[in-house]
């Protein structure tokens, strides 16, 4: 998600020595919220529960990691009441302005600000996340397909005399899934299509749509045509 690359952008600008880390990402803090609206709505999280039964969650992005607690005084503890550590949770908050950080951040020194902050918020939500693949790990499991798996799959293609329906069914997609969704991977196997791609709610969720498409004749160009029936 974007929030948590930009933090981890500016957290390895800081390990590099660059001195004007802190500030740029004070000043990303106050205009990224003030578009958002001082809001987090259905972020996606790692959940940690304390013995005294506080938490915090936690978005971590390879290395760097930061987290997000609740305000002194307002932990709300039945929020997270059937909840267990280290679940994948969707999280709505209402974060706290603050001048010097841009949001409020707990940490004593600069250095415990950016290399683990720990920013304050008023959680209004907590749930178990239904959808707890993130981008990362998507894109990771694509990278892993190996070329064996591709090459079988394009000679069933050519044995079958199927194209790849991909470049034909770009504009179509247009109906199924919206222009801030992200196309992941497209599968046609006999007239049923599944269509694989990630939709940003707060950050990125994996989905599948399986739809139903007929075969039209090829056009002027010699290119096969593919309908998709809503």
């Amino acid at each position: 998600m974007e929030f948590a690359n930009r933090q981890s952008k500016f957290y390895k600008s800081y390990q590099e020595g660059n001195t004007d880390a802190f500030d740029k990402r004070t000043l990303y803090n106050k205009e990224f919220f003030a578009r958002h609206k001082y809001e987090i709505n259905n972020w996606q999280g790692i959940i940690t529960k304390k013995e005294n039964g506080g938490y915090v969650i936690s978005l971590k992005i390879k290395e760097f990691e930061l987290f997000f607690q609740p305000e002194y005084g307002k932990e709300n503890k039945e929020l997270v009441a059937n909840l267990q550590s280290n679940q994948s949770v969707l999280f709505s908050a209402r974060v706290i302005p603050n001048e010097k950080k841009g949001i409020r951040e707990t940490s004593i020194t600069e250095s415990g600000s950016m290399v683990k902050p720990e920013y304050m918020v008023s959680f209004s939500s907590i749930q178990i996340n239904p959808y707890p693949k993130m981008l990362d790990e998507v894109i990771a499991l694509l990278e892993k397909k190996s070329k064996a798996e591709a090459k079988a799959k394009a000679e069933r293609l050519a044995a079958e005399k199927k194209e790849n329906p991909i470049p034909f069914f770009k504009q179509s997609l247009k109906k199924i899934i919206s222009l801030d969704e992200k196309l992941i991977d497209v599968n046609l196997v006999g007239n049923e299509l599944t269509i694989s791609y990630l939709a940003d709610l707060g950050n990125f969720m994996y989905f599948e749509k399986k739809c139903k498409i007929r075969r039209l004749p090829k056009n002027s160009l010699g290119e096969n045509m593919l309908q998709i029936r809503q």
